[in-house]
This record gives structure tokens, sequence and C-alpha cells, in this order.
């Protein structure tokens, strides 16, 4: 609730001088832009059950977006390039979490059982992003998927009290781009089912310059069925019961490292 009425603050306070001059309307999740319009395009801007909407006035379709994952609106004159509408965007907020699916008619469904979110990717389409944001106690990021894909973790907190928080079924290779700092853990869970916080049965490569904390309360904390790479980035793992780190081979370039 906070967010939102300082959302709608900023957008009052700047009311009186949109019309001075062509001003554009940017929504930023973290850095990224991820909507922008002229403002005399937007008739309306709306808050309906924790999602933003823009009602526009040429017969676009209305822009939407969870809340939570609006961390700016700024109205400037320059445009912003957002990205191209490829990125699926995976919002936690408690017990639940918002879904933005560009990809929901091309081979990707994306669904959430209250924080448990499962991905069923067959589009034949490598590198899908996904970008994951906001906290959940009570959740968990299922992933199917026949090609390599990326990962953002924008500050994202996970904890799983019966199984792993990210878990990849299948082996692809998996990139991990750290932005801010985040969280994964596994507080329960099947020991057989799920071997680690963050368990993939194919490779991780991360980089980025943010942080990622690490708890395995059941087994490893993160664990590979090929390799690990740290291109960059901070990662720390708080405890484990057995590995820290459970991989073929691993390999760290630039970035720390530290196993408690």
């Amino acid at each position: 609730m906070k967010k939102i009425f300082t959302l709608i603050f900023s957008f009052l306070l700047c009311g009186g001088i949109l019309f001075a001059q062509e001003q554009r309307i940017i929504f930023y999740n973290g850095s990224n832009p991820v909507h922008t319009q002229l403002i005399s395009n937007v008739d309306s801007v709306c808050f309906q059950n924790n999602i933003s909407i823009v009602h526009n006035n040429i017969g676009e379709n209305n822009f939407m977006f969870p809340v939570v994952g609006i961390d700016s609106i700024v109205f400037a004159t320059q445009d912003a390039q957002v990205d191209t509408g490829e990125i699926i965007y995976i919002t936690y907020n408690g017990n639940s979490a918002s879904i933005i699916n560009p990809w929901a008619n091309r081979g990707v469904t994306v669904t959430a059982n209250g924080a448990d979110v499962t991905v069923n990717a067959a589009s034949g389409t490598q590198d899908i992003i996904y970008c994951l944001s906001g906290s959940t106690d009570d959740g968990s990021l299922l992933v199917h998927s026949d090609h390599r894909l990326t990962m953002i973790l924008r500050g994202v907190s996970i904890t799983n009290p019966s199984g792993a928080a990210i878990k990849l079924v299948d082996d692809v290779k998996l990139s991990v781009t750290l932005e801010n700092n985040s969280m994964l853990a596994q507080s329960g869970g099947d020991v057989l089912v799920d071997k680690a916080a963050f368990d993939s049965e194919g490779q991780i490569v991360f980089s980025g310059n943010g942080t990622l904390n690490v708890t395995g309360g059941v087994k490893h904390g993160i664990f590979s069925n090929d390799y690990i790479r740290i291109l960059s980035g901070n990662i720390h793992v708080n405890s484990a019961i057995t590995d820290g780190l459970h991989a073929d081979y691993f390999q760290i370039y630039t970035g720390t490292l530290n196993i408690e």
C-alpha cells in the first residue's frame, strides 16, 4: 500500500508540468524501462488489485504490470529503450505471484499456485529471459525448458519450506544475472527429490554485480549435475547440511564466493 501511495504522489507531483512540452511516462522495474508512452496518448493511470493500468486513448492494448514490480514512474521529454516484450516477469508478493508472460502464445506457459510458480517452456527458442523480483516465505520456481535460458535475480527473496527455491528439471544451460541482493532458501523437503535450495540438472553460469545469499537447510546450497561457473557477482552460502556448492566441476573468474 505504501508503494501505491508513493507512486500516486509522484504522479500528481509531476502533473502540473506535463503539458509544457511533449512528455512521456516511463515505468521502471529496477533500472529497466518496461513501458513508455506519450502523455498525450494516455487518458488515465489507475491501480486495481495491485496491478497498474495505463489506459491509452489511441486504441492500443492497456499496459498492465504488478505494482510490486514497479520501482518508479518517470516523466521525461526523451524516450527510453524498453525491453522488446521478450522478458517474462515473475514478481513474488508474499503468498502470491504476479506474472507477465509475452510468450504465452509461443509455447511457454507460466502458472502460479499461490507463490509456487511453474514454467513449461517448449518453444524451441533459446535464451528466453525470466526476471524474478519480490519476496515470499512460502514459494518456489519450478522450470521445465527444452532450451537454455537466462534468469535475472533482481532483488528476489524466495524461501521454500517444502523443496527447492529454484529448480530446473531439464539438462539445459542456465545463465543467472545477479542484480541487487537476492536470497534463496530451502528449509524442508525430500533430499532425494530436491538436492539444494538452487537445484539444476544443467550448467549454471553466474554473472552481474549483485549478491546472492543461499541457505541449504536440507542438503546442498547450490547443485548442478554439470558445472558451476562464476564470471562475476557475489555468492554467499550461509549454511548447508552437506555441500555449499555441489557440481561436476567449478570455475570462478572474478567476483566472490563465501561458504560457511
